[in-house]
């Protein structure tokens, strides 16, 4: 594609911050929040946080749910934590006809896998599911009633982080994997963490599939450790795991360490040996796609993981009892803690909190609704209370709660949505299996800010096929003073007055640089209105959350 609006803003457009005014060539400024502004309703951090930004009448709907915000959050949350009692049919209509949504694996297996055609076409039949579940994840955030569910799915993407190009067999095989994570994204842990170390395309990412007791592959075991459990926090080096300190006191098993090794790491990978793919018609393994447990891959003599012996000659039962020590190590709990409270509240949460949160995750390891606990916990603490602006948005977030805020109309095609690729925030394209970041530095330069108000002014201005905004429909007939205009657009995006320099930077840019008491006409208002709603997406106000 070439260059033009797709890429650049318009020459001349003024990226407007509070107190400044930058050209887009010019380097922008870090988002720091005027002072003198008034952080939003309860309801807005509320729906900004747990959700991507409200959208129409969710405001007003969460502030109808009770007389004050904590019975407001109850009454919400019992919504949001069981989602499947919210009706989704207007979403779910969204995303008639990408085919491979909701196929089981098997299914997905023969069609787009071993159905793909040799030559040409076979590439574009394998990775069919791949953009089909991209779009059909990005749908579901914008349009969702299920918001929470959708933020802790994409929790769990990045914390269970694949990527497709690393095997061609995984994007046959996508949209299973995001419906898994999707649909225990807010149940119990160990279940999770079962259904993904079982899941092909975790088999395939980090190489287990191919692990066996003749050529082993600590890709996934380590990860295991490093990532998915209890972190790498709780990594004691090269030490013999005879050194490491054991946890005392109730709840702890006996000669329990309180972190790992790596020879934690190198016997767990023998734990996990014959953990293979069914994907080999020619051999006992089957030709389906699935999980199979091969015995002749399996390393069958003793091993000692986490200070527990394994006696010699187990079979696949060997994983399971790995991934049940994981699960309920204290140092996951506290690992998930930490991790559940940066997300939802704050880049650096407070120690108390997160001690908090893994004495919760802990006490409920046994419910289905683990994680849901820890979230409400979080959820209903003074430090959530007082967190607005400690989140910046990251680019799939900030692109997300834009699009909800004006109501844009997704039109894109599975093998259209570029956007999110060109933001640095594609889903399912982070290489490394860490995830995408979730601190500000990692998405607050300069770039990455140029490119988001490049996106502000597209949404706006319609500049992109993919993605249409009605911004007149959107706005009352009888406004056209250019205060009242951008007092009406500062509710509806940020769900608050903006503050009195943005306010006037809006304006001003309404009123042509004029008179502010002079009204606008119908073309000046078409002409002027996707430049003002732009700089108000584009304020720090916006972008911190």
């Amino acid at each position: 594609m070439g260059l033009g609006r797709r890429t650049v803003l318009k020459a001349g457009t003024l990226l407007a911050l509070p107190g400044t005014l930058a050209r887009a060539d010019s380097a922008p400024p870090k988002p720091v929040a005027d002072s003198s502004f008034t952080p939003p309703p309860f309801g807005v951090l509320v729906l900004s946080r747990l959700g991507f930004g409200p959208v129409g009448g969710d405001l007003a709907a969460f502030n109808a749910l009770g007389p004050d915000d904590h019975t407001r959050l109850e009454r919400w949350l019992a919504a949001q934590l069981t989602p499947q009692t919210l009706d989704d049919h207007a979403c779910e209509a969204r995303l008639k006809g990408l085919d491979s949504l909701g196929r089981p694996l098997a299914d997905l297996w023969k069609k787009y896998y071993r159905g793909a055609p040799e030559g040409d076409r076979k590439y574009e039949v394998i990775w069919q599911p791949t953009r089909e579940a991209r779009l059909a994840a990005f749908t579901r955030m914008v349009y969702s009633r299920r918001q929470l569910q959708e933020v802790l799915t994409g929790f769990w993407r990045d914390h269970f982080n694949v990527h497709p190009d690393k095997d061609e067999r995984i994007p046959a095989l996508l949209p299973h994997y995001d419906q898994t994570l999707r649909q225990f994204a807010l149940g119990n842990f160990r279940t999770l963490l079962g259904e993904v170390a079982h899941h092909p395309a975790m088999l395939y990412y980090l190489d287990n599939a191919s692990s066996t007791r003749a050529g082993p592959n600590e890709n996934y075991a380590r990860e295991l450790f490093e990532l998915h459990t209890l972190g790498a926090g709780h990594y004691r080096g090269v030490s013999r795991q005879s050194t490491v300190p054991l946890l005392t006191g109730p709840g702890y098993a006996a000669g329990q360490p309180l972190g790992y090794v790596d020879d934690d790491v190198y016997e767990a990978t023998r734990v996990l040996t014959g953990w293979r793919v069914a994907d080999d018609k020619d051999s006992p393994r089957g030709d389906g796609g699935g999980f199979v447990f091969d015995p002749q891959a399996h390393d069958r003599f003793q091993k000692t993981v986490l200070g527990q012996y394994f006696a010699p000659n187990g079979g696949a039962e060997e994983g399971e009892r790995l991934l049940d020590l994981l699960a309920a190590h204290p140092g996951t709990a506290l690992h998930l803690a930490d991790k559940l409270a940066r997300r939802l509240i704050a880049d650096d949460p407070p120690d108390d909190l997160v001690r908090g949160a893994a004495q919760v995750f802990t006490a409920a390891r046994k419910a289905p609704d683990q994680i849901g606990q820890v979230v409400a916990y979080l959820a209903r603490s003074d430090a959530f209370a007082r967190s607005w602006g400690q989140k910046f948005r990251r680019p799939l977030e900030g692109t997300t709660a834009a699009l909800r805020a004006l109501g844009t109309d997704l039109r894109a095609a599975p093998d259209k949505l570029w956007q999110l690729e060109w933001m640095g925030q594609a889903l399912y394209d982070w290489r490394p299996p860490d995830g995408a970041p979730d601190l500000r530095a990692a998405w607050s330069g300069s770039a990455h800010l140029l490119r988001r108000w490049t996106l502000a002014r597209a949404v706006t201005g319609n500049w992109w096929e993919e993605m249409h905004s009605d911004l007149g429909a959107a706005t009352p007939p009888t406004l056209r003073m250019p205060l009242e205009l951008c007092d009406h657009w500062a509710l509806r995006v940020l769900g608050c007055p903006l503050p009195a320099q943005s306010r006037l930077v809006v304006a001003r840019e309404l009123a042509g640089q004029g008179d502010l008491k002079t009204p606008l006409s119908a073309d000046q208002l078409k002409d002027r209105l996707p430049n003002a709603v732009a700089f108000i997406l584009m304020t720090p106000e916006f972008l911190l959350a």
